[in-house]
Order: structure tokens, then C-alpha cells, then sequence
């Protein structure tokens, strides 16, 4: 049995192992439609210094640096391997935050499969998007801020204000962050206004080199920069019908990715005030999610990824203040029902597909892959660029009645000109 009890102490570090494999057999054999596309496309050219909000300047960069330094490989496949090592990244910075917090071994690798099962973070696990390195910085802000509630040392606040500062070159949503951080300046300075002043420059300063060049060069508005002009009244206006449609949505996207686990994740937020952590975590969590049901796009999924790991990690503060289950086998149960998430994922399409309006939308989406683009996180099976371009110049079919691929058409034959 020794060996037993040596597996089942390693089994965070199998769970990765697992995960790792999972999502390199769930990678597509290509860009996809879409912003994996657009990245593709983009990052293999040359650097880019777009700083409006769909740009993602520090992330195009980083991929095209990439491809500098592994010329040899097709672009598509070093950034989706890039997706991959976020993601990893992330799982690894949690799993160093829940041994801080004491939380059992099992459970910690029940914790770390529920995030990495969810349907949202497997997916971007596998695909060439910026959502996998925001959930990075999300997991690393999570794991300093709770550095800070044990030590009280002032120092973890400023270096999350500068690493969430600059986060706003990879993503802009990260401006979302501010109630956060300005709730913790308050806990964590109280009155030393020269404190609050440092940790207000060490976000500012990168927030005002992503501003300030662009609007002194008139080459971005303010708005373009902060979001999508595409959305802007949906935005900045209150209405309050599109937030409630968002928040139902956003339940049933919860649900979808955690099962269980998501109830016991909405549990977890509704008792945290029981320390500046959990109040902190609950704030962060909250100001994305808010956001995300007010952004009324299509796969609007994505923007609540963000919000997930502060409510895990909420989560998993409370199963560690309670140390162990009562029965060992509960232990073991709780990591049995995060492992079959993906049995959901597999009913749920089977049933849809039986239904008259899963039917039509697999014949309707058949370019994305059909239901399972829609209810499988993996995108192994899903049509790649190179696919679509040979449809696009196929006669018999009339592929402008498609209007994303008609959207993309520019984007889809310079890639295959350059990949035929």
C-alpha cells in the first residue's frame, strides 16, 4: 500500500499531467474562424502596437516572439502550444495557492479538474486566444493577494497594481480590476496616503502608456481603446432586460462548466465576508461578472473565465477551513465527480442532436463544427482555415450566405496564400 499513498500524494501533480495531455490531443490542426484566425494571421506578419481593445498589443507580441524564435515550426502550432503552457501556468500558480491555504491533496486535484474540465478554460486551453494568459495573471493576482491577508506585507499590493497595470497591454478587461485593487489599497495602507499614491502609479504608469501615445498621435480614440466600438451603446447604457437575460445566461454557462461544483462555487461567494479575503476575492469576481452579462456578444462565455478562479479560489478557502471530509471516501468522491464533467458535455450533445433546433444548428453552423464547437471544449474535429478556403472557392457552394465566413473571407485566403 505504500505505493498507493504515494500516488495518491502526487495526485495534484497527475491531475496536470493528465490535463496536459488532454489538451494537446484537443488542439485543432489549424486556426479556426475567428479570432484564432485573426491571431494566426496577425502574430506571423510582424509586431503590432494597435492599442484599442480588440488589439491585445502585449499579447500579439508575445506570439510573434514566438515565431522568431521557432521559425521552423508553423506559426499556428507554436501559439497554440503557447495556449497551452498558460494554462498549465495557471493550474500550477492555483495549486501553489491551495497548498498555502492547507487544502488536502485530493481535494486540491478535485480543485484543480474542475477548473480544467470546465468547458471555457479547456477550451482556450487548445486554441490560439488571449483568454488563456488573462486566467495566468487572474491566478497570480489571487495567489499574491492571499500572500498579502497572511503577511500583511504591503509590497504584494504594489507588485498586483504593476502587474495588473500591465495586464491592460494584453487585455483591457483588466480595467475591470480596479474596485479590487482599490479595496485592497484601503485594507492594506489604511492611512499612508504616500502608499496609496505608489500603489495608484504602479497601475497607472503602464494604463498611461497604453493611452497617452495614441490619443497625443490621434491614432485611437479613448473609446476604441477602453472597448469595441461595434458595442459601445450596449455598453454604456443601462438596460436593464439585456442584465438580466445576461445573468440567467450566466448561470446556465456556470453550471455547464462546474456542474456541482458551480453550486457549491455560488454558495461560496454568498458567505464571503467572513475575511478581507474572501470579500476581496468576492469583489473581483462580482465586477467581472456584472461586466460580462452587460456585453452582449456572441460566445459571451469567454468574459466570465476571468470570474471563475476568484470563485474557486473562494471555494477552496472554505473546504480548507474545514480540513478534511468526514469519510475519506468523500474525498475521493469529490475528485470522481470532477472527473466526469466531460460525460456532460457528451450527453448533452447527444440529446441536443436529437432535438429539431440542434439539428438546424448543426446544419446551420456546420463551418464551426456543428454542435460540437458548441458543447465539446475540444476542437480537434472542428474545420481549420486551410479547410474553409478550399470550400470558399468551391462553385457549388454559395458561401456568402455564411456571413462570418463572408466577414473573414479577406482574412481566410491571405492565410491560405501563404499556407496552401
Amino acid at each position: 500500500m505504500n505505493w498507493l499513498n504515494h500516488l495518491s500524494a502526487r495526485a495534484d501533480y497527475l491531475c496536470l499531467c493528465f490535463l496536459a495531455i488532454l489538451y494537446q490531443g484537443s488542439q485543432a490542426n489549424g486556426p479556426l474562424l475567428g479570432d484564432s484566425l485573426g491571431f494566426t494571421l496577425g502574430s506571423s506578419q510582424g509586431f503590432q502596437w494597435a492599442t484599442n481593445a480588440t488589439g491585445h498589443m502585449a499579447y500579439a507580441n508575445w506570439l510573434y516572439a514566438l515565431h522568431l524564435i521557432f521559425p521552423s515550426y508553423e506559426p499556428h502550432q507554436v501559439f497554440a502550444w503557447s495556449s497551452l503552457a498558460w494554462s498549465l501556468a495557471t493550474l500550477l500558480v492555483l495549486r501553489q495557492l491551495f497548498s498555502a491555504m492547507a487544502l488536502p491533496v485530493i481535494l486540491r486535484s478535485a480543485a484543480l479538474l474542475s477548473l480544467g474540465l470546465s468547458f471555457t478554460f479547456w477550451r482556450h486551453s487548445c486554441q490560439v486566444e488571449v483568454y488563456a494568459a488573462n486566467a495566468f495573471i487572474t491566478s497570480v493576482a489571487c495567489l499574491w493577494f492571499y500572500k498579502w491577508h497572511i503577511h500583511r506585507q504591503s509590497k504584494w499590493h504594489i507588485a498586483t497594481a504593476w502587474l495588473l497595470g500591465m495586464a491592460l497591454w494584453v487585455y483591457i478587461q483588466f480595467v475591470l480590476y480596479l474596485p479590487f485593487l482599490v479595496l485592497w489599497s484601503v485594507w492594506a495602507h489604511q492611512l499612508r496616503f504616500h502608499m496609496h499614491l505608489l500603489g495608484l502609479l504602479a497601475f497607472g504608469l503602464p494604463a498611461l502608456a497604453l493611452v497617452v501615445p495614441p490619443w497625443l498621435l490621434h491614432t485611437n480614440t479613448l473609446s476604441s481603446i477602453l472597448f469595441d466600438n461595434a458595442f459601445k451603446d450596449e455598453v454604456l447604457t443601462a438596460q436593464w432586460q439585456v442584465l438580466l437575460k445576461g445573468l440567467v445566461l450566466s448561470l446556465a454557462y456556470l453550471l455547464y462548466n462546474f456542474g456541482c461544483v458551480g453550486i457549491a462555487m455560488i454558495a461560496a461567494l454568498w458567505q464571503g465576508r467572513r475575511n478581507q479575503y474572501q470579500m476581496g476575492l468576492a469583489t473581483m469576481a462580482l465586477t467581472i461578472w456584472l461586466f460580462a452579462a452587460r456585453y452582449p456578444v456572441t460566445d459571451a462565455h469567454v468574459f466570465y473565465l476571468p470570474a471563475y478562479i476568484p470563485l474557486l479560489v473562494l471555494l477552496a478557502q472554505r473546504m480548507a477551513s474545514y480540513g478534511q471530509m468526514p469519510k475519506r471516501w468523500m474525498n475521493w468522491a469529490a475528485l470522481a465527480m470532477c472527473c466526469a464533467q466531460p460525460m456532460v458535455y457528451m450527453i448533452t450533445e447527444n440529446v441536443v442532436s436529437q432535438l429539431p433546433q440542434g439539428q438546424k444548428l448543426a446544419d446551420d453552423k456546420w463551418y464551426k463544427g456543428g454542435l460540437e464547437y458548441y458543447l465539446w471544449p475540444g476542437l480537434a474535429h472542428a474545420p481549420t482555415a486551410n479547410e474553409l478556403c478550399h470550400w470558399l472557392n468551391d462553385p457549388s457552394l454559395d458561401m456568402a450566405q455564411y456571413e462570418e465566413i463572408e466577414q473573414n473571407s479577406r482574412y481566410l485566403q491571405s492565410y491560405c496564400a501563404r499556407h496552401p
